[in-house]
């Protein structure tokens, strides 16, 4: 991750982490001893127990799960097949909504938590 910093990279982004969640807290701990300072970003599908989420509250910085649809009724017309029902146990917890201001290439400028 440090590696990445240095090379000048925005964010570390993990895609489908959840099978590594204890490792990667370690990791990260550890990193931001040594300086780590961009965000770490967490691509799930959305299927995380509220407890992994919970685990994971001070290490991640930008959650980002696929959810599709909001409404399973709309899912369904969109794809003509019965959809799969994802957790969205995200909104259990009590997460402060963000603003998001993007630069030019979509590169995040920062972002204003609305608790």
């Amino acid at each position: 991750m440090l590696h990445l910093q240095e090379l000048g990279c925005h964010n570390i982004n993990l895609v489908s982490p959840t099978h590594f969640v204890p490792q990667i807290v370690s990791a990260i701990k550890i990193a931001i001893e040594k300086s780590l300072s961009i965000p770490i970003v967490y691509n799930s599908g959305g299927y995380e127990s509220l407890d992994t989420l919970k685990f994971l509250e001070g290490i991640i910085d930008i959650y980002m799960p696929d959810m599709k649809y909001a409404d399973e009724r709309i899912a369904y017309t969109a794809n003509e097949s019965p959809p799969i029902a994802a957790s969205l146990s995200a909104f259990d917890l009590e997460l402060p909504a963000w603003l998001l201001a993007l630069a030019p290439g979509a590169l995040a400028l920062w972002c204003l938590g609305l608790a």
